[in-house]
């Protein structure tokens, strides 16, 4: 006879019978630990838009859907809007109002949200629907009901898009992430916080990625508008993985240092600020190996280097914060983008990208909790695309240091350094001066030298950098004869002992003696800094003393109890626009201690003597693109440089140069500024 499912079901599940010994009656049964599994959330498709959700809810709460006169399916994800208001009774202006507002300034919500609005008053009653309303959302197939009829506890929750769950007389809410495809390959992986104080990588693909990288992004309706304690209350922030995040591995950039080291117990103080400030991490950005200088695609055997969107797509993005630079001018739904710059890491991603970007003050904010390339060179920094954006958020996120403060008034002085006339070329190559290496570019730095006069009301004074240094700096030499080898020799120095001794040792233990794999530029550079001794190191930060205080005190003195901080700005062709293929390759078959870089540019200035410069688009020229066969444009970036500590006086130089429309109020993502 077979018996019914129900009956085996039964069998299974009454407690058996036995005869057992009083002892075995009472002997206790040890318990079994039951291995359960935890949910790293799942990725929903909404109209052919993918939306990632946390395997945890915001809230679960019991509710009889029926009596709300609302058809909902059950064991199903509901898209559905929170929707705000303070008014008893809610009419068809305030709703078509936050439905626009909804529209223009968040990208996770949308429309297919919309067929089920739970309405939620403040204070906390039921709302109302004006007549007008209810019968236009009827006619709309849109369902209102009040948050009150479901749950109270859906009034903690802010406004905006989420996904409704039900499940018989239950329903969970979750709040709405959007997947985007990381096509530009700026990121190493996305990102979201644990809701713990640290990190998780984010468990989603997007469906139409071609290999790339997915990352999430949380709706701008959950945050408010910027407060002076939150200035940067949701603002999408993307982090170069020299910096360490709670929860997270870091890479440097190099597998070896990944798969070797746990992920970490804390994250970067200047991260955490930043969180703190109200900042959102939504992923790890790309970066060459250990922050060393790298070229596109030839160089970057670990790992691919990230795309540089402007003019053909291929173009090099410069290093080391590739994939800041990358991110940033790619896509609209990323807002700032974190890098380090110790010798132009961010200046020349940010030029080259065509967006803003700056190196602070030397010791602008704490870097503990990040790679080091050189203590002495290592400064934070950061890129945006809107002017207004760029000088509020540089103020907040270094306000923590003392000496920073805005001034009433701008510098009186404008240096304009120019190559030295008739000086040896072959032995002195230009430093990238005035006038721009790349003739395209001049007539875009006249102009805008012509504004910024107007608006200071000054004129430029031509400065002979390199004839000055050799006559007032008491060494009676060029600058790349006496810091020439500064910058190289002691990242060199530095790094081999602080991070790659510990390393190599570490690996060795690990992989029975093995060497971990570096890429060719940062192998030679591990080398020559093993071969520069401390005497080398103290003779070298003996000559960067005297050029810093050279700088300091006859280039760009600071005074910090004046109305302008800096009486000096100097400018500079920063970025001229010369178009360089990502395609490049070597003229050996790698590179030797020959090929080390001891020489002095533009650059220089402010990572050896530790002052303040900013990097700003100008605009872009033409070049023939032998990718697309048809002409294209780069960016070309100006930078402004001032005395110490005077960060703030230049971000607001920045911000009232871009509301005079000398230069631009912000630039677009893509393929053109």
């Amino acid at each position: 006879m077979r018996l019914p499912t129900c009956a085996i079901l039964a069998m299974l599940l009454a407690p058996a019978v036995s005869v057992s010994s009083p002892v075995q009656q009472h002997r206790s049964q040890p318990k079994q630990t039951v291995v359960t599994a935890k949910s790293a959330g799942q990725t929903l498709l909404v109209n052919g838009t993918a939306y990632y959700i946390r395997g945890k809810p915001e809230s679960t709460f019991a509710v009889d859907v029926e009596a709300h006169g609302v058809d909902l399916p059950t064991s199903a994800f509901i898209p559905v809007t929170l929707f705000s208001t303070s008014s008893p009774e809610l009419s068809v202006s305030e709703y078509k109002a936050t439905i626009e507002r909804f529209n223009s300034t968040d990208d996770v919500w949308s429309s297919s949200f919309q067929e089920l609005v739970m309405i939620k008053s403040d204070p906390l009653n039921d709302c109302v629907l004006e007549d007008t309303l209810a019968s236009m959302l009827q006619t709309e197939g849109t369902s209102a009901i009040s948050s009150l009829q479901l749950s109270t506890s859906l009034h903690s929750l802010s406004e905006g898009p989420y996904f409704l769950l039900t499940y018989m007389n239950s329903c969970s809410i979750y709040k709405a992430y959007r997947l985007y495809s990381d096509y530009s390959a700026a990121f190493f992986y996305g990102v979201i916080d644990d809701q713990e104080g640290g990190f998780e990588v984010l468990s989603a693909t997007h469906p139409a990625t071609d290999g790339a990288t997915t990352i999430a992004v949380p709706s701008r309706l959950y945050y408010a508008a910027p407060t002076a304690e939150l200035p940067l209350s949701g603002v999408r922030i993307g982090v170069k993985d020299l910096y360490d995040l709670k929860g997270l591995k870091t890479s440097m950039g190099n597998r070896a240092w990944f798969h070797l080291y746990d992920s970490v117990n804390s994250t970067a103080v200047a991260i955490q600020r930043l969180i703190d400030l109200g900042g959102v991490i939504i992923g790890k950005t790309r970066l060459s190996q250990f922050a060393n200088g790298e070229s596109a695609t030839i160089d970057w055997v670990d790992y691919h280097d990230p795309f540089n969107p402007r003019g053909d797509g291929y173009q090099d993005p410069s290093s080391s914060s590739s994939g800041a630079g990358s991110a940033e001018a790619s896509y609209d739904w990323i807002d700032m983008n974190i890098g380090s710059d110790t010798g132009g890491s961010i200046r020349a991603p940010a030029g080259v990208s065509g967006v803003f970007g700056n190196r602070p003050s030397q010791g602008a904010i704490s870097l503990t909790g990040a790679l080091s390339l050189s203590p002495e060179m290592d400064t934070a920094a950061f890129v945006a695309r809107r002017a207004q954006d760029f000088a509020t958020w540089g103020k907040a996120w270094y306000g923590g240091n003392p000496i920073f403060k805005s001034y009433p008034s701008f510098p009186t002085k404008i240096i304009y350094p120019i190559d030295t006339p008739g000086i040896n070329a072959t032995l002195y190559p230009s430093p990238g001066f005035f006038p721009s290496s790349y003739n395209e570019s001049q007539p875009l730095y006249d102009t805008f030298v012509a504004k910024l006069e107007a608006f200071l009301g000054v004129n430029k004074t031509e400065f002979d950098f390199y004839t000055e240094y050799r006559a007032t700096s008491g060494t009676s030499l060029y600058p790349p004869d006496h810091v020439g080898e500064v910058w190289t020799k002691l990242t060199c120095y530095d790094q081999a002992r602080q991070v790659f001794q510990p390393f190599f040792r570490d690996f060795a233990a690990a992989h029975d003696g093995d060497q971990p794999y570096l890429d060719p530029p940062v192998k030679r550079n591990h080398a020559y800094g093993l071969n520069q001794t401390d005497a080398d190191r103290a003779r070298i930060t003996a000559s960067k003393a005297v050029f810093t205080a050279w700088v300091r005190s006859h280039l760009v003195a600071a005074n910090h109890t004046s109305v302008r901080c800096s009486d000096t700005l100097v400018v500079s062709p920063l970025v001229p626009g010369a178009p360089a293929s990502r395609e490049a390759v070597y003229d050996v078959a790698a590179p030797t201690d020959q090929d080390v870089y001891l020489g002095w540019n533009r650059y220089g200035i402010a990572q050896l003597a530790g002052v303040p410069e900013v990097v700003i688009p100008l605009g872009a020229v033409p070049f023939a693109s032998p990718v697309s066969g048809t002409p294209k444009l780069n960016p070309v970036a100006v930078s402004l440089l001032a005395g110490y500590g005077c960060d703030f006086m230049l971000f607001d130089l920045v911000a009232a140069l871009a509301r005079a429309r000398v230069i631009p109020e912000a630039v677009q993502t893509g393929a053109n500024l």
